[in-house]
């Protein structure tokens, strides 16, 4: 059986990757930070990876064939300035450096590093977020042609949505205001993003991990969709258009389209994706629905 540690498995993506991990025969090790029930797929492992040594001692007891690396920063509003990203560099680098025997290492990238073609991006949209990031890619490249590092893939995300994923990100945010009866604030709405439901996301970084394919990957649609028609498909669900306040935001200084090229996902693994955007969108308004009807107290 393939043994594979999932890093950040308790997070909106890793906890998809676990059942389709199984579904691929894995045998699953996943770590968190927080304390989470063991399930009869995977064994949870509690461990803060931000600790020296942390990562080294996690690999060298279980010795996992493959890592799948998706453990970062993620808290909406902080992650892209936080200093902790240049924590997670260097946990990520001792987690590269103590694979041992493992054959395999997938870690998650962000369409906000400058790892793929569009490295004007990152020019346009500075952050230490994507900074951190850049450094980690370029440093795992190297290492990997001058150390025995398995083989190595760089899973560039692109904007997922979709239910559990919380914070102050603008499909949940949207959904949240609407449901309150309150205005959902927005900038002008003309940026154009690619934007991929989490359980195709999962899938994809799934997809190649189980597989031999190297280098940049673009986890993406390939499509395009402005913000203002993704928060107007939001507001029509809900029956709120008179409440989406479309240019009441000052225009945040962000590149004006981003749209990932996954060519590779498509021609090299046979993936595709599976949910159209108008049903994962409203997947997540039913489960913000179920989830605010649920909670005591104030619905927002």
């Amino acid at each position: 059986m393939k043994r594979v540690l999932v890093t950040g498995a308790s997070g909106c993506l890793g906890r998809r990757c676990l059942p389709l991990l199984r579904s691929r025969g894995f045998e699953i090790h996943a770590v968190s930070s927080r304390s989470q029930p063991q399930a009869p797929g995977w064994v949870w492992h509690r461990q803060d990876l931000l600790e020296p040594g942390a990562a080294a001692k996690l690999c060298k007891s279980l010795e996992p064939a493959s890592v799948l690396h998706l453990a970062w920063i993620a808290a909406a509003g902080e992650y892209r300035h936080s200093a902790e990203n240049l924590a997670w560099v260097r946990a990520s680098l001792e987690l590269a450096a103590s694979l041992g025997t493992a054959q395999r290492l997938v870690v998650a990238g962000s369409c906000m590093d400058d790892a793929g073609p569009d490295r004007h991006l990152t020019e346009q949209w500075p952050s230490l977020y994507g900074v951190a990031k850049s450094a980690l890619y370029r440093l795992l490249c190297y290492a990997g042609g001058k150390a025995n590092l398995p083989h190595f893939a760089w899973a560039r995300i692109f904007f997922f949505y979709g239910p559990e994923q919380r914070g102050a990100r603008l499909v949940p945010e949207v959904i949240r205001c609407l449901l309150a009866d309150r205005p959902a604030i927005c900038g002008p709405g003309t940026p154009v993003r690619d934007y991929l439901h989490a359980d195709d996301v999962a899938s994809a970084l799934v997809a190649i991990l189980d597989s031999s394919l190297e280098g940049t990957v673009d986890v993406a649609s390939g499509r395009g969709c402005s913000v203002a028609s993704l928060t107007q498909n939001l507001a029509a669900q809900l029956g709120r258009p008179h409440l989406l306040r479309l240019g009441e935001r000052p225009a945040a200084p962000e590149p004006d389209r981003i749209v990932g090229d996954n060519r590779r996902l498509l021609h090299e693994l046979g993936w595709h994706p599976q949910v159209p955007l108008d049903e994962g969108l409203a997947r997540t308004v039913a489960w913000w629905r179920e989830q605010l009807a649920a909670a005591p107290g104030p619905s927002a």
